[in-house]
């Protein structure tokens, strides 16, 4: 873990996307990545 682009630091983006996929709201979510990268792989 560590500094990302938006200089926040990477560990609660991936806390948030993995309670998320945890949680019920994400049960009609099939067949797709989600990037938990602060825009790394956008840039």
């Amino acid at each position: 873990m560590g500094w990302n682009l938006l200089g926040r630091f990477d560990q609660p983006e991936i806390a948030q996307a993995s309670l998320w996929l945890a949680s019920v709201q994400s049960s009609y979510v099939t067949g797709t990545i989600i990037h938990a990268d602060a825009g790394y792989t956008s840039s």
